[in-house]
């Protein structure tokens, strides 16, 4: 993306040159896109010195990309050298077992995380601790059989959750109290007989179950 994002910027600064605009609006258009790059650049593009990305992923200064590559745990690298600017971390078609701790506390402006079709059956409460800004959480397609209590009170942003497929049978009362931004939540196919009357209590912005 680095590399796409530069010559784009380039050809574009080549057609700049050729235009017949004044060469005061030349400068200006110029420094305007000079603050521009700079900006999309620290955003995306490549590693600088201190920071990594864990072995078969590929990293920006945005995005983990870690699927489909058989993991069986979280990458210790998401505690150190992982940018900690990632909005998105894609970590799902693994074998990841467990998310204890809070593995993700490091990433203060994540947006999306993709734990789906993994082998997940147990998450710390503290798992998701730190992520105000997360939106969208894919669970679905694991082994959960329990969502702890006060598990989604460190993510009150969150627009949408996946949770179909698993094989959870209840919820503790409150499980869902901090998600009043939520709009969409899936929970088909479960094992799941009955639900309490205040389950979805404080759920104001819940358009689709």
């Amino acid at each position: 993306p680095w590399l796409r994002t530069t010559l784009h910027f380039l050809l574009f600064c080549r057609r700049l040159f050729v235009t017949r605009w004044s060469e005061h609006m030349k400068w200006e258009v110029w420094c305007l896109l000079v603050v521009l790059f700079c900006k999309i650049s620290s955003q995306t593009g490549p590693l600088t010195n201190g920071q990594c990305c864990p072995k078969g992923c590929r990293c920006t200064q945005q995005l983990l990309y870690c699927y489909g590559l058989s993991l069986t745990a979280l990458p210790d690298e998401l505690g150190t050298c992982v940018p900690a600017s990632v909005e998105k971390l894609l970590l799902y078609e693994n074998q990841i077992s467990e998310i204890n701790g809070s593995p993700f506390v490091r990433f203060k402006n994540l947006t999306t995380l993709y734990l789906h079709d993994n082998s997940i059956h147990h998450i710390d409460r503290d798992a998701f601790k730190g992520l105000d800004k997360l939106a969208v959480l894919t669970l679905h397609l694991n082994q959960l059989s329990d969502l702890p209590l006060g598990l989604f009170d460190h993510v009150p942003s969150l627009l949408r959750l996946y949770l179909y497929n698993n094989l959870i049978s209840q919820f503790h009362l409150g499980t869902f109290r901090s998600l009043k931004s939520l709009t969409r939540m899936s929970l088909l196919s479960n094992r799941i007989q009955s639900i309490p009357k205040d389950t979805f209590v404080g759920l104001v912005s819940l358009k689709e179950l």
